[in-house]
């Protein structure tokens, strides 16, 4: 099994073999992490909500959902929700960048107008500012949940492929990245 809790000899409390092994170094301050170069550090701003307060919820439920799926990509450490949380006010990447040693940051907002709710999220590199990807998702609140796992899903790879991209941006020509993401 990938999961073996068992207790720390130094205290009763359970460990995760799993967690300890394979994240340490992503719990790790970026100045005590020995992390791998190809590792890219992602934060996930909170979504901003508008709408009825009864739907709130909707726009944390996506962004734990979102950085739980993202948490599983190969090379991508994504920075915990409670460090972002701070930037709710001041959501300019490059701040992200010199505070928590952001490389992108995904930022969005969620809408619910009666029964129907649109997510729009994007993409922006956190040293220049620049936006890399944006996309935006509808539909009826009716369907919430199956919503939001077609959100999570699609956002995730979009995040996967605009980050794949922005990291070999140096090993390809423009043209060649222009056509592969017209090919996506």
């Amino acid at each position: 099994s990938d999961l073996d809790f068992s207790t720390d000899p130094s205290s009763s409390t359970p460990v995760s073999r799993r967690s300890v092994s394979t994240t340490a170094h992503t719990m790790m301050a970026p100045s005590t992490a020995s992390t791998a170069q190809h590792d890219r550090r992602l934060a996930i701003l909170p979504f901003q909500y508008r709408g009825p307060p009864e739907h709130a919820y909707l726009a944390d439920a996506l962004c734990d959902d979102l950085a739980d799926e993202l948490a599983l990509v190969r090379g991508l450490v994504v920075i915990s929700r409670g460090s972002t949380r701070t930037f709710m006010d001041d959501r300019d990447p490059r701040r992200l960048r010199s505070e928590l040693g952001a490389d992108a940051v995904v930022d969005g907002s969620v809408q619910t107008d009666g029964r129907r709710i649109r997510v729009a999220a994007r993409l922006d590199d956190a040293a220049s500012g620049a936006q890399l990807w944006n996309d935006r998702f509808e539909g009826a609140l009716d369907d919430v949940f199956a919503m939001q796992d077609t959100m999570r899903r699609r956002i995730a790879e979009s995040l996967r492929v605009g980050l794949t991209t922005a990291t070999r941006r140096g090993d390809a020509s423009a043209e060649t990245i222009e056509l592969y993401l017209r090919g996506r």
